[in-house]
């Protein structure tokens, strides 16, 4: 088994430069100018209480990996209250997160994402998104 990897929150919170492992080759990297205008552009928002959500939300998903739900139905104190969870889960340190995740059965099991053997020879893969240099 290979030597254990920090999250991506840790390295976030302890360090004071990008490790070069998680810096992708300058060819592979995004222009400056990959949108053009004042402000980035927003990322989708599906009304699921429109005819055809479905059919945007799968677009959005393929096209930009992430979109934003409204009128959903799920109550706001529900989802105020699974973000405080998620929040407090997330801030334990990592080794305290795995022990209270970890009960033994395939219902509470999860995906770690690993980048291919390949991948980490060249870069590492962040799961929480792509950090790219870009020249001054």
């Amino acid at each position: 088994m290979g030597e254990p990897h920090q999250s991506v929150q840790a390295l976030a919170t302890s360090l004071r430069a990008l490790p070069p492992e998680f810096v992708r080759p300058e060819q592979e990297q995004p222009g400056a100018t990959t949108f053009r205008g004042s402000a980035a552009p927003e990322a989708p928002v599906i009304d699921m209480s429109e005819p055809g959500c479905g059919a945007r939300m799968a677009d959005a998903a393929r096209e930009w990996g992430l979109f934003e739900v409204v009128n959903h139905g799920v109550p706001a104190a529900a989802v105020a209250e699974l973000q405080r969870v998620g929040r407090a889960f997330f801030s334990l340190p990592q080794a305290l997160q795995k022990q209270k995740f970890q009960t033994g059965t395939k219902a509470h099991s999860r995906r770690e994402r690993q980048p291919s053997v390949t991948a980490r020879l060249r870069c590492l893969t962040l799961s929480d998104g792509e950090i790219h240099r870009l020249k001054q």
